[in-house]
């Protein structure tokens, strides 16, 4: 078949839709989301030079006057918020001009290499301005301009050119009404005005005649010259192969012929002589190498004429990669797709971003080890595209490492894990990428590639055993029974008790042996235990000899149990203490003290102590005798106590508590035994009742 060399399809594996922009067109959109590859220059002119100063053209975007415009649902509140500020489908637009008036003009151009990739020139621009109501001629009203020059500045063609001056009637303009708007408003000295603005419109050129040329795409806006209106507009631009797209790929029963974008007319001429006014023209089942015409016209009057012819293509695509040095992980690709017509254009994807347009590309990756690469085939004269991923491997034997602890602890191993090769052969005969190492020694590694084409000299790593250390415990091994001890350990960073306590310290309350996981600093881990016994206290107990003493009668013999190991301690409440488990003592009885109370502690090895006590109580002491015979000796009876006296006949001789002194009616008595009846209150306020007989002798 006589296929034209301009058409390419492809083995549709992934659909692709979208415009390819040509590679000397960059940013003209402002995709970047800057102003790369456009100049702006802002500058001053008015009518009225006592108000204003005019001034020569700066060059620069970096005032109000330039905008990049990112908001994607954003209006223009200056249209009664009706104009989309950035046109579906586009990511950024820019502004050249603002609202603000004061005889500001600003413009912005883009120069164009004109080759057969971009030879179609479409812009997209939308524009706003107040149109004064009084007093302004053309020449001094806001306006628009567009404009497409040569090398020497001149305007290509009059179709090329669109310029719009603000006025009552604009074709293709909407009108906004402010708000406080009064018509014909003479006094004021800025009124009100009214807002033309045209909603986004889009004009392409056919720049076939001017390839190996260079064009600059010149834009313009400018407040009216007295300097109270303004004038703004929003502007985008593309470049693209001034050609038919054909849609026609493999198992596609419907062609689609896709004119260029851009104009406002189109007449498809058939092969049958049919006239179809339509961008896009669908064609079932058409009958390949039939040639379909298209004239189109722009918004200013341009036309131009394309034809083509209709095939299907089956591509083929496929690639290889090879790695000619080991060592930098670098990939050189060999691309095998070919097509039974035309040219390729490709598009590689490595992954994280990384890509290129190259036919044969050479990538270095990042990692090594087998990667997913993409390949998509396409061309600019069609939408189909043909998709392949291989795995490609890459290697570079610096990057074989061995990571993992040098020290292992003791009775345990450590892991080993080696990184930056496909396979693995260790000293130890493993072929695994990770090992665990139990002996204290050096551990080597070879690391290869993929397909084993690669690989790394021998990857050392020395490991050695942790010294042993000590767990130790402090604290009583021993506690008395129903008491507790605690448990203190040290030896390592942090500790687990079989009881869940995470502390260095553990409180015991029940014997048994206990265990601990002591942590060191390293990881290691050790186990400690430590018996722990509870004793019972000793028996104790006291018995006494008497009850009762006093200062005659002050000897008491104390009795305990006599249990083998206990150590028995006495404090008979008297300042004195004695040992043993019988003892007698004497207390020293006054009136000042009624009672003794008397403690014993029965001690064991462990400090066990079992402590009893009991109360010898004290009396007076009542003497059988007394002398009353003037020698300053025993002269008075129980002096201080409540007490009547008897002799033998029953006659009462004596009452009181002053003392009996032996007289009955201020005379003496003879000697003889004579009975008393003494009344006193114990240590207890009971009262007590003493009778006995005292003999009396001189």
């Amino acid at each position: 078949m006589n296929k034209p060399a301009f058409l390419k399809f492809l083995l549709l594996i992934v659909a692709f839709s979208g415009c390819l922009h040509a590679q000397n067109c960059d940013n003209l959109d402002f995709a970047r989301g800057n102003y790369n590859g456009w100049t702006g220059k802002s500058w001053i002119y008015t009518v009225y030079p006592d108000w204003y100063t005019n001034t020569l053209p700066v060059t620069g975007t970096s005032n109000s006057r330039f905008a990049i415009m990112s908001d994607t649902a954003a209006y223009d509140k200056n249209t009664g918020n009706l104009l989309k500020i950035i046109p579906k489908g586009y990511k950024y637009v820019a502004r050249l001009g603002n609202d603000a008036s004061g005889c500001n003009r600003q413009s912005l151009n883009y120069k164009i290499n004109v080759d057969q990739q971009n030879a179609l020139l479409v812009w997209r621009f939308a524009v706003i301005m107040e149109d004064p109501t009084l007093k302004h001629t053309e020449e001094t009203r806001p306006f628009f301009n567009i404009s497409l020059k040569n090398n020497a500045g001149q305007s290509i063609s009059t179709c090329t050119d669109y310029s719009v001056i603000s006025s009552p009637e604009l074709t293709g303009f909407h009108t906004f009404i402010p708000p406080g708007y009064i018509p014909n408003d003479s006094i004021t000295q800025d009124p009100i005005v009214p807002i033309r603005w045209r909603d986004w419109t889009s004009v392409g050129i056919n720049l076939s005649s001017y390839i190996g040329q260079e064009v600059t795409l010149e834009l313009t806006t400018a407040d009216c010259a007295q300097g109270g209106h303004y004038c703004y507009a929003y502007i985008t631009a593309e470049c693209l192969p001034l050609h038919i797209v054909v849609d026609y790929c493999k198992d596609d029963t419907i062609a689609v012929l896709s004119a260029p974008e851009g104009f406002i007319s189109y007449k498809w001429l058939t092969p049958d002589n049919q006239i179809i006014e339509t961008p896009t023209l669908r064609l079932k089942n058409p009958v390949e190498g039939q040639e379909y015409q298209c004239t189109f016209t722009s918004e200013m009057g341009c036309t131009a004429t394309l034809k083509t012819k209709v095939y299907r293509f089956n591509p083929t695509i496929d690639f290889t990669g090879s790695q000619p040095d080991c060592d930098l992980n670098i990939v050189h690709f060999d691309n095998l797709s070919t097509v039974n017509d035309g040219d390729l254009t490709y598009e590689w994807d490595f992954g994280k971003g990384k890509t290129s347009t190259d036919r044969n590309p050479v990538f270095q990756f990042d990692t090594v080890g087998y990667h997913p690469v993409t390949l998509t085939i396409g061309n600019t004269y069609t939408k189909c595209t043909t998709t392949l991923t291989k795995y490609i491997e890459s290697f570079s034997a610096s990057a074989v490492k061995i990571a993992g602890d040098t020290t292992f602890c003791p009775g345990y191993g450590v892991v080993l894990k080696a990184s930056g090769a496909a396979h693995y052969l260790w000293n130890t005969g493993d072929t695994t990428a990770v090992i665990e190492a139990k002996q204290q020694k050096v551990y080597s590694v070879t690391g290869y590639s993929p397909g084993r084409t690669c690989w790394s000299s021998p990857v050392n790593f020395r490991v050695k055993q942790e010294p042993d250390w000590l767990v130790s415990f402090s604290g009583a091994k021993v506690f008395c029974e129903g008491d507790s001890t605690v448990i203190s350990v040290s030896g390592g960073k942090s500790y687990r008790w079989e009881n869940g306590n995470t502390s260095e310290k553990n409180i015991i309350r029940a014997p048994g042996k206990y265990s601990v996981i002591a942590t060191n600093a390293r990881g290691c881990e050790k186990t400690a235990e430590i018996n722990i016994s509870m004793v019972p206290y000793p028996l104790s107990g006291i018995s006494a000899s008497v009850g009762m003493i006093d200062s005659k009668h002050n000897g008491v013999v104390f009795q305990s149990v006599n249990q083998p190991g206990i150590e028995y301690v006495w404090d008979f409440g008297d300042g004195n203490t004695a040992t043993g488990n019988s003892v007698h003592h004497n207390f020293t009885v006054t009136g000042d003290q009624p009672q003794f109370q008397v403690v014993l502690k029965a001690v064991n090895e462990n400090g066990c102590t079992t402590e009893n006590s009991t109360i010898i109580e004290t009396q007076p002491f009542i003497p059988n005798v007394f002398t009353p015979n003037n020698d300053g000796k025993n002269e008075l009876f129980m002096a201080g106590f409540d007490m009547k006296v008897y002799d033998r006949q029953g006659i009462q001789v004596f009452t009181g508590n002053a003392g009996w002194d032996g007289k009955y009616n201020a005379k003496s008595l003879p000697p003889d035994t004579y009975f008393y009846v003494i009344t006193y209150l114990d240590n207890q306020m009971a009262t007590q009742v003493r009778k006995g007989y005292v003999m009396l002798l001189r």
